[in-house]
C-alpha cells in the first residue's frame, strides 16, 4: 500500500512540477513563434501547393497511356464472323482488349515555360517563408530585450522609492524634534508621490511588453509568463 501511495505522490509532483511554466528564453520564444505564427504557416503552405504545382507541370511532359479490356457473354442464334450466317449455339464468349498511347511532342515550349514559371514561383515562395522566419525572429527579439528593459526600469523605480522613503522616515524624525522645517517633510512626501507614480507607470509599460510579446508567441494561456 505504502509503494502505491509514494508511486501517486511522485506522478503529482511530476504533474505540479510541468503545470508550472518555467521562464521563456530568447531562443524559446524565437522557436515557439516560428512554430505557431499563422503568416509563416500559410507561407509554407503557399510553398507546399508550388511544390506540387511544379510537379503536375513536369508530369505533363511524360507520355500517356491508357488501356481497355472488355468481356461479354451472348447465347442463341447469333452470326458467324466467317460466314456472316445466322447460327444457332449455346452460349458464347467474346472479349476485346486495346491499348493507347499519347505524347506531345511539340507544344510550342509551352510545357516548357510553364516549368520555367511554376520553378520561379516556388523559389519565390520560398524566400517569402525565409523572409517572415528572419521577421518574426528580428520582433520577437526586440519585444524580448524590451520586456528586459521594462523589468530593469521597474526594479531601478523601486530601489528608488525604497531609498526615497528612507529619506522620508529620517526627514519626519528630525522635523519631530524641530531639526528641519515642516516643508522639508513636504518635499520628501512629494517626491516620494512623484516615485510612487513612476513605479506605476513601469509596471504598466511592463505589462504592454510583455502583452505584446505574448501576442507575436500566440500562446493560448498568458498564466505566469515570465522570461
Amino acid at each position: 500500500m505504502k509503494k502505491y501511495i509514494f508511486l501517486l505522490g511522485g506522478i503529482l509532483f511530476a504533474i505540479h512540477s510541468f503545470s508550472q511554466q518555467k521562464p521563456w528564453s530568447l531562443q524559446q520564444c524565437i522557436e515557439y513563434a516560428l512554430q505557431h505564427n499563422i503568416q509563416v504557416q500559410q507561407n509554407m503552405l503557399s510553398a507546399k501547393l508550388s511544390e506540387a504545382t511544379l510537379l503536375q507541370t513536369r508530369m505533363q511532359m511524360l507520355p500517356g497511356l491508357n488501356g481497355n479490356i472488355s468481356n461479354s457473354y451472348s447465347s442463341g442464334q447469333r452470326v458467324d464472323p466467317f460466314t456472316n450466317q445466322f447460327v444457332a449455339g449455346d452460349w458464347t464468349q467474346s472479349q476485346n482488349y486495346s491499348l493507347s498511347a499519347n505524347a506531345v511532342l511539340f507544344g510550342g515550349f509551352q510545357i516548357v515555360n510553364t516549368i520555367k514559371q511554376s520553378k520561379y514561383d516556388l523559389l519565390a515562395s520560398q524566400q517569402d517563408v525565409l523572409k517572415t522566419q528572419n521577421d518574426i525572429s528580428l520582433n520577437v527579439a526586440s519585444a524580448y530585450l524590451q520586456v528586459l528593459f521594462s523589468e530593469e526600469l521597474l526594479s531601478t523605480a523601486k530601489n528608488q522609492a525604497d531609498i526615497t522613503q528612507l529619506q522620508v522616515d529620517r526627514t519626519q524624525k528630525l522635523v519631530s524634534v524641530g531639526n528641519l522645517p515642516k516643508g522639508s517633510l513636504l518635499d520628501i512626501q512629494a517626491q516620494m508621490a512623484s516615485e510612487e507614480v513612476n513605479i506605476v507607470n513601469a509596471e504598466n509599460n511592463l505589462s504592454i511588453s510583455k502583452l505584446n510579446l505574448i501576442q507575436m508567441l500566440n500562446l493560448d494561456s498568458i498564466n505566469d509568463f515570465s522570461i
